[in-house]
């Protein structure tokens, strides 16, 4: 509260004062509540499709974690994981997303959609050695094939003890789990360790892909991206289409794969499973030809 304070005033130093922390009962009941919540397993997922570019197909699904406060509703993710980080709890809250994860993965292959679901990995989580023992069960009690799972780190993730965290990434790939490098581009360790880490796709963000609309150096970005991933043999994925244009100037930059507002926001499962039973790949790729044919007129 203090740090902000000194923001917002411009003057570098200010002195706590609950007087002026008009959050802090709020965030102190949130914070309580949040353990309570991850014991009790109470949080839940949505599911956001992954769309080949090429020729429509849906090929995937990224886990996105929620909280419903019994008495303030719907709670950010931005909100609470600072209060998940904070209470050291990281480790039991993937845990929880990934057996909700690979309960929908069992039941999207029940239906016969047989599609990977990305989650995402703290950096805690690549200094847990009992991970992958977690992961391998969940895959055995779910019957389920190791492609099921996509995980995904962030660039600066590996940081805090790249050693450990490599060596707990190469023991998911040996079981035949793909690794993703997620927010690609925003973290410090791009160039420095990429051609070190035992990994599979970059997730460009979303804050390159939102302004290739209108903004020339996003687009050469995102562009020189694409080229490193292609030649290391990675596949990519645009995070944060939100419209057309968009979409095409991410095809013309060889992404291939899009997840974005423009195909669906995070989805409950079971809202999941029906889009993914109704999705047309034909529809998607007719009106890209359509939008690309009048722009070249």
């Amino acid at each position: 509260a203090a740090m902000y304070d000194a923001k917002r005033s411009q003057l570098g130093l200010a002195w706590y004062d609950s007087a002026h922390d008009h959050d802090a009962p709020r965030l102190h009941e949130l914070s309580l509540s949040i353990r309570q919540a991850i014991e009790e397993e109470e949080l839940t997922i949505h599911l956001q499709p992954k769309i080949a570019v090429s020729d429509g197909r849906l090929v995937g699904a990224e886990a996105l974690v929620r909280w419903t406060h019994p008495i303030h509703g719907p709670i950010s993710p931005t909100e609470f994981m600072p209060l998940v980080d904070q209470a050291g709890m990281t480790p039991q809250l993937a845990r929880i997303v990934l057996k909700h994860s690979m309960v929908a993965a069992r039941e999207l292959r029940r239906q016969g959609c047989d599609i990977p679901i990305a989650v995402n990995l703290t950096p805690r989580d690549l200094l847990d050695p009992s991970l992958p023992g977690y992961i391998q069960q969940l895959l055995t009690d779910d019957n389920l094939d190791p492609s099921a799972l996509i995980v995904e780190i962030t660039e600066d993730a590996i940081i805090v003890d790249f050693d450990t965290s490599v060596a707990i990434l190469r023991r998911l790939r040996a079981m035949g789990i793909k690794v993703a490098i997620d927010d690609f581009g925003t973290g410090y360790s791009s160039l420095q360790h990429l051609h070190r880490l035992p990994c599979d796709q970059l997730k460009i963000d979303r804050s390159f892909v939102e302004r290739l609309s209108t903004d020339a150096s996003a687009v050469a970005i995102v562009r020189a991206a694409t080229a490193l991933a292609h030649e290391l043999g990675l596949s990519t994925v645009a995070e944060g289409v939100e419209d057309q244009a968009t979409l095409r100037i991410v095809a013309e930059l060889g992404c291939q794969e899009i997840q974005g507002f423009h195909i669906s926001r995070p989805l409950p499962p079971t809202d999941f499973y029906s889009m993914a039973l109704d999705w047309n790949p034909a529809s998607f790729t007719a009106q890209l030809e359509i939008e690309t044919t009048e722009l070249s007129r």
